[in-house]
């Protein structure tokens, strides 16, 4: 008689996961880039993953000010993906006084890890992605003024 090894799902007690039972991460983005009087030019970026946990996601609106403080992050101990928006409002014209400057300046947030003396900008208007590699070692601060920020982690 012919002896078969067992898998680990029987070696376990577990059936096989399927695609249908396992979490999905999908991010799609563009990019368009139009130098007057050219056409544009993009860039696409594509990913998607299955998840090893069925956590939901943290999302939250905070406020950012002038002093470092900690990035909220709920009770996730690390990400998959990681959105921070500006919320403030910014509107898009080829000329800005100096006063929409300034203000457009004050109300751009910065993302750093402690112990770093650089930063990611994230103006009005816009957002970022990342993968961090030390979830609880962000910060934010603004260069001056009071920000309306979000934030989305999806938990890896």
């Amino acid at each position: 008689m012919e002896h078969t090894p067992l898998t680990s799902a029987e070696e376990t007690g577990t059936a096989p996961v399927s695609v249908q039972d396992c979490s999905r991460l999908t991010l799609v983005g563009q990019v368009y880039h139009q130098q007057a009087g050219c056409d544009p030019s993009q860039a696409s970026t594509r990913f998607s993953c299955f998840l090893e946990t069925d956590e939901q996601a943290y999302e939250r609106i905070l406020r950012a000010n002038s002093k470092w403080q900690q990035l909220d992050r709920g009770w996730i101990d690390s990400a998959t993906v990681l959105v921070i928006t500006n919320q403030e409002r910014y509107n898009a014209k080829p000329n800005f006084s100096q006063e929409e400057k300034r203000a457009i300046e004050e109300n751009t947030l910065e993302v750093s890890y402690q112990d770093s003396e650089d930063s990611w900008l994230v103006p009005p208007g816009q957002s970022m992605r990342a993968c961090p590699s030390d979830l609880s070692r962000l910060r934010v601060r603004t260069r001056g003024g009071a920000v309306r920020f979000s934030i989305f982690i999806v938990p890896g």
